[in-house]
């Protein structure tokens, strides 16, 4: 797990596959991808937000951490969006934040 000091910067990517091709390959959800981020008490501090396309299939995001921020695993959710269907991952990934 990546560690992240507080009030830095932290960088969130994701990787985006139609696993109904073989082999399974990246593909744009036509209505995006947003992340849902939580604290280490669970209190969701990021809810849906819109994730930045970079290339086919891979999308970022960047969250401003404070210097106040409560130190532990910050567990993250990703959904992607596509046509009237939408493809909720549960705890996909997560980072430390720890003391600067």
């Amino acid at each position: 797990m990546e560690q992240v000091r507080a009030g830095s910067e932290v960088y969130i990517e994701v990787s985006v596959k139609d696993l109904l091709q073989q082999p399974p390959a990246l593909f744009d959800p036509s209505g995006g991808v947003q992340v849902t981020l939580k604290d280490p008490s669970g209190a969701i501090i990021v809810s849906n937000g819109s994730m930045s396309k970079q290339s086919v299939g891979v999308y970022t995001y960047r969250h401003q951490s404070g210097i106040n921020d409560s130190l532990g695993t910050w567990p993250m959710e990703f959904q992607a969006i596509h046509g009237s269907a939408t493809h909720l991952s549960m705890e996909l990934g997560a980072f430390e934040l720890v003391a600067k």
